[in-house]
């Protein structure tokens, strides 16, 4: 991780010139990470199981911690900080909970309304999902679309920022409201318009737009603010949400230590995100409410505020998993063979058909795994199909 480590801290010094003193800050982040129902510990930066339940107390990856009083004169210093993390048992669930920092910046939208953008820090990972585990989740679901996960490939992202949250309804009317670039916005398109146990309705993800609708959306974004954002690339938003910065690895060694199918670790738990916890019998098959040996839990039947879980992952964003689906760059390709290595989106043009990542509150987990991928002509709308933008870092020469 010392090599993890040292990508990040060249990103911050790189970008700190372009962040305005007064929005360069930090956030102070839960991270969950849990297991199955089992005996297990931590040990070379992952979950195995043993004979015997234990809790221990032990260093983790060394986190670069940054204030908004270290920006001077347009430098940014870093320390560098060691937090610990504990393992509990939960509901027969191995919870691991740990306190961390994400670098950002807010970008104002008015009305006192901001736009809360995460550092992803660049790095190499292996996207896709290897041949093995694609063997097992066929057979598992009787379903051969998980072969679109292959093959798996190496890939380097460059530094940007990506959105905490999936845009919230909030945003959207703000931002719908602003001069038009190329096609007019509904201000309120959501399906979803009720509070939420208290929260107000309009912290809830936006829903119902459409891939050309987010693109619009960016290019308002865009235009008023002078800085360029869009909407992630397929690789970037894998990237960001496995969270992992690993340095140079085999797949070989990538596999054994990073390839979880979510970033909490080898399954998940409706107490963390927001999906269908429930079995669902559709067209004769029946898909169940939990992954692997998790357990199942409940179906909410709508959207919930972003944030609502109060977790994070590794880089400091929420709901990854689950709440909405999120449009990518990407035009939809049955496979990865011969996809770009450089963490830019794969496009061709004239394709009509986009990636969609993440899952959604209407679907089983398998859907909301990290490396799955699926496919919507990019006019189609709907009540789980949502938007997460992301903010080019500049760079140097």
């Amino acid at each position: 991780m010392v090599h993890g480590a040292t990508i990040l801290i060249t990103a911050v010094q790189r970008i700190a010139t372009t962040i305005p003193a007064t929005t360069a800050t930090t956030i102070s982040v839960s991270v969950l990470s849990v297991s199955p129902p089992a005996l297990f510990c931590a040990r070379a930066g992952r979950w195995e199981s043993v004979g015997r339940a234990r809790k221990e107390s032990r260093p983790v990856p060394v986190m670069l911690i940054a204030s908004k009083n270290t920006l001077e004169s347009g430098s940014l210093v870093s320390r560098a900080e060691t937090l610990t993390d504990s393992t509990i048992m939960s509901k027969k669930l191995v919870i691991r909970r740990k306190q961390a920092t994400a670098q950002y910046f807010t970008e104002e939208l008015g009305e006192g309304v901001g736009l809360d953008m995460i550092l992803i820090p660049g790095g190499s990972f292996w996207m896709g999902t290897e041949d093995a585990e694609i063997e097992r989740l066929c057979k598992t679901y009787d379903e051969e679309w998980f072969r679109a996960e292959k093959p798996q490939h190496q890939v380097n992202v460059p530094t940007f920022f990506m959105g905490r949250y999936p845009i919230t309804q909030q945003q959207w009317r703000i931002v719908a409201g602003w001069e038009q670039v190329e096609r007019k916005l509904e201000t309120a398109p959501s399906y979803f318009k009720d509070d939420y146990e208290e929260i107000d309705r309009w912290q809830r993800p936006v829903e119902q737009v459409s891939w050309e609708d987010a693109k619009e959306f960016c290019a308002r974004l865009s235009n008023k603010t002078k800085r360029e954002y869009r909407l992630p690339s397929e690789a970037e938003w894998e990237y960001a949400c496995r969270s992992v910065i690993s340095g140079e690895l085999t797949k070989a060694e990538w596999n054994e230590k990073y390839n979880q199918p979510f970033h909490f670790g080898e399954t998940i738990s409706t107490e963390l995100a927001n999906y269908r916890g429930t079995d669902w019998e559709y067209k004769g098959k029946v898909y169940p409410g939990n992954y692997g040996r998790g357990l199942k839990g409940i179906y909410r039947e709508q959207t919930t505020p972003v944030g609502y879980f109060k977790v994070a992952n590794n880089f400091g964003l929420c709901d990854m998993h689950g709440n909405v689906w999120e449009w990518c760059e990407d035009d939809w390709h049955d496979n990865y063979e011969d996809a770009p290595n450089d963490g830019t989106a794969w496009v061709s043009g004239i394709s009509s058909k986009k990636v969609i990542r993440g899952g959604s509150w209407g679907l089983n987990p398998n859907y909301c795994r990290s490396a799955y991928r699926d496919v919507l002509t990019r006019g189609d709308r709907g009540d789980p199909f949502g938007v997460r933008v992301v903010c080019v870092a500049p760079r140097t020469t």
